[in-house]
């Protein structure tokens, strides 16, 4: 799965001298650097902790994982605590090429829909001349998934696929985007849990990055509250600055 690089277009931060002392167009140029920096330049999956997200504005993968994608959310609804366990003890985990259940569309739509993609892309491998879904078979063979995926990972960022965003301009509106985007984290996680269990290379860094990536969040949100609570002040006094001028 490859992931885009997300651009804002410069009319959104700036178009004339008078948008130095608009809040909106200061709060746009703090988004736009937020999403150069970690959404675009942040998927680049060459550090030592794995990327496992997507920017939603743009991503490519195979046709057969979109395919797959709502008869496999079924299947993990399928899935028993009884059958990890044994699968710990020697016995085959369940097979998603067996598994006959309805197509569950929309536990992959709304907000989360990308890291949702990303996983299951994750979750795959290539056999035989396409990518296929099934668990590993022992959780040796888990644990050889992980550190493969590890070395070649499955996810790539390319900075030549650009697409252009719009971004929140007041306040109510970043944080509903901010709500949005961290309340989709623990609904991803919730339905996915069943499957990361025996996905190792998905749930091992993934859980963990996405825990992580829960006090990181709490952080970005002071820091982004410190950041309008800035943006106001200087509002004000621009706001001041020019009735003096005009007096």
């Amino acid at each position: 799965i490859v992931t885009s690089n997300v651009l804002v277009d410069a009319e959104e931060c700036f178009t004339s001298i008078g948008s130095l002392f608009r809040m909106d167009r200061w709060l746009a140029t703090l988004v736009a650097r937020e999403y150069l920096s970690s959404i675009s330049l942040g998927r680049s999956n060459t550090k030592i902790f794995t990327v496992n997200e997507v920017s939603g504005a743009l991503f490519c993968t195979w046709t057969q994982v979109y395919a797959v994608a709502p008869t496999y959310a079924r299947f993990m609804q399928s899935l028993r605590i009884v059958d990890w366990l044994k699968w710990w003890i020697g016995f085959a985990p369940p097979r998603f090429s067996e598994f006959r259940g309805l197509p569950l569309i929309e536990a992959i739509t709304g907000p989360g829909d990308d890291t949702w993609m990303t996983w299951l892309a994750c979750a795959g491998r290539w056999e035989r001349g396409r990518v296929t879904f099934e668990f590993p078979r022992t959780p040796i063979h888990a644990l050889w998934r992980l550190v493969a995926n590890y070395v070649s990972r499955p996810l790539s960022y390319d900075p030549l696929a650009k697409v252009f965003t719009r971004t929140p301009t007041t306040c109510k509106a970043l944080f509903n985007q901010r709500l949005r985007w961290n309340s989709s984290r623990v609904q991803d996680l919730n339905r996915w849990m069943p499957a990361l269990v025996y996905n190792w290379q998905v749930g091992a860094h993934g859980a963990l990055v996405e825990r992580a990536g829960d006090v990181v969040t709490k952080d970005e949100i002071l820091v982004e509250l410190q950041a309008l609570a800035n943006l106001v002040l200087r509002h004000c006094a621009a706001c001041r600055a020019k009735r003096s001028l005009s007096t």
